[in-house]
């Protein structure tokens, strides 16, 4: 993407245009069982956004989309930006309880929705979390638990009387298509598109709005300047849309450089091996675990997989308030990184490293906080004033734990997650590191379980390679001679790959995993301190 503030393509229906005008036969995005063009893609928003005005959504009403990586996603969330509309992706995995307070929260006004997908019943969750839906038909909704949701849209027939068939929806005369532009052109970069739930592992999940600007600018500086996408490129991922490694990562990404996106119900690897066979993928973007779930596969050999040019796992820190990756140690470039980094800045943000609760900037070399400011940050949250979320100048701190050495940003782990053992601070990570360095040893995680008297102990889990017997001993005695004595784990855990609890998103789970260190510290762990 060009970074020339005079071009066109800095809100989300100006991209959809352009690229729909100069690749419209080009597959946008293809599952098993569908393929959606750029141009059907802008067509089909454009009737459904000629619903939607019809329906008295306009600038800023905040629309729901609930479906999995599918056309109906790009469909409803395209229509909704293109006519200023907050888009709002709900998360598929989310039970009865989570939809609620996303409904809830986010003061959605429109739901468009699948009723099933896998083994996902929303109708059953929506009849459960709004009960006045039993005497509700389709059309004007008024739910007391949530107030502001006036209609359900789904895309399918043969749902509950309350779902509104998108089909049978009427477009008033009015509502033609100089009408759709002119609303369009009052659509600027200034105005929010998106509202992204974070991922909630820490903390419940935060609504983080992004403006079209920050979409459009960030997706294309990721997909050139991180990932190398390509015109022509075809490219599988896992990551779900409702997540910003799915949308700003992943498919805004791609529609900057005309490319095609092919994603899954789920990953199941025969099959999935069989798909990218058959579209002959060019490149993967997702989740490292996702990843070695293929290579790992029996059957990945017995594949003609020649298409690919690279399993795509550049390094890169991001988060969901900075659009994705803030920092990019990516293959369009002649530095040779060091060790660990996770590469220089990206345009967009600036970083800065501040003593740990406080506001003094350290010096080169000197771990802290991870501050970060600048015009690809996100321009709120749902629910809370800027002065909350921001300090007086600016900077989110972001609870990452790094330092800058050279120019070059080292990610040492959450503040969070940093273990007080016997009064001592611990960074995870470096722990892991050092496991990691160890023969045998494929992944480690290390988290702090309490004692009743030194506060907390430093516990492992480490994944160990295929084959391999892991003698913990042997661990331990590599481990003195890289670790303070305070770092050792106290006790350590083996487990399986499917054992180690992660999120959808393939982050650790390291609240789930310190419950199971902690009631197997009396059983089997190995206490090696």
């Amino acid at each position: 993407m060009s970074d020339d503030r005079n071009g066109t393509e800095h809100t989300v229906h100006s991209l959809l245009l352009a690229r729909a005008a100069a690749h419209p036969d080009t597959d946008l995005l293809v599952t098993p069982t569908e393929r959606l063009t750029y141009q059907q893609a802008e067509q089909r928003s454009r009737e459904m956004a000629r619903r939607m005005l019809s329906a008295s959504v306009g600038k800023n009403t905040r629309v729901g989309i609930l479906f999995a990586n599918t056309p109906d996603w790009i469909v409803g969330w395209l229509a909704a930006t293109r006519i200023g509309a907050l888009a709002i992706p709900v998360n598929t995995y989310q039970q009865a309880p989570e939809l609620h307070r996303t409904l809830r929260h986010a003061d959605i006004h429109l739901l468009l929705t699948t009723l099933r997908h896998l083994n996902h019943d929303y109708a059953d969750r929506l009849d459960r979390i709004a009960p006045a839906l039993a005497h509700s038909t389709a059309g004007r909704l008024f739910l007391p638990t949530l107030p502001h949701l006036r209609q359900i849209w789904t895309t399918r027939r043969g749902g509950p009387a309350w779902a509104t068939v998108v089909d049978d929806i009427v477009v008033d005369a009015g509502v033609d298509d100089a009408l759709l532009r002119a609303v369009e052109s009052e659509v600027t970069p200034a105005d929010p598109a998106t509202v992204i739930y974070t991922s909630g592992s820490t903390t419940q999940p935060k609504g983080v709005i992004h403006s079209h600007g920050t979409l459009v600018r960030h997706s294309g500086r990721v997909g050139a300047q991180l990932h190398d996408f390509r015109r022509g490129d075809r490219i599988y991922t896992p990551n779900p849309f409702f997540w910003i490694g799915g949308l700003s990562s992943v498919l805004l990404a791609a529609m900057h450089a005309g490319a095609t996106v092919l994603c899954e119900p789920k990953l199941d690897p025969p099959q999935t091996l069989r798909f990218l066979e058959r579209e002959r993928v060019t490149l993967y973007r997702g989740q490292a675990h996702a990843r070695n779930a293929l290579h790992n596969h029996p059957a990945f050999a017995d594949h003609d997989l020649t298409s690919m040019r690279g399993w795509v796992h550049n390094t890169s820190l991001g988060m969901t308030e900075t659009c994705g990756g803030h920092t990019a140690a990516g293959p369009r470039t002649d530095r040779t990184w060091s060790e660990g980094s996770f590469g220089t800045p990206l345009p967009g943000i600036e970083h800065r490293i501040v003593e740990v609760g406080g506001k003094k900037t350290l010096p080169d070399g000197e771990p802290g906080e991870i501050c970060v400011r600048g015009e690809d940050l996100f321009v709120g949250m749902v629910k809370r004033e800027q002065s909350e979320v921001v300090d007086t100048d600016g900077w989110y701190h972001t609870g990452d734990y790094g330092c800058f050495r050279d120019g070059e940003l080292f990610f040492s782990g959450r503040i969070v997650d940093t273990i007080k053992a016997s009064g001592m601070n611990v960074t995870p990570r470096e722990v892991e590191i050092a496991l990691e360095s160890c023969a045998g040893v494929l992944q480690a995680v290390v988290v702090g379980v309490d004692h009743p008297d030194r506060g907390q102990d430093v516990a492992a889990a480490i994944v160990p390679d295929p084959g391999t017997d892991i003698d913990p001993d042997d661990i331990l005695r590599r481990l003195r001679q890289q670790l303070s004595s305070y770092k050792l784990p106290r006790h350590l855990s083996v487990l399986s790959r499917d054992e180690l609890p992660v999120f959808p998103n393939g982050k650790i789970d390291r609240t789930t995993l310190t419950r199971l260190l902690e009631s197997s510290i009396t059983g089997d762990a190995q206490h090696v301190a």
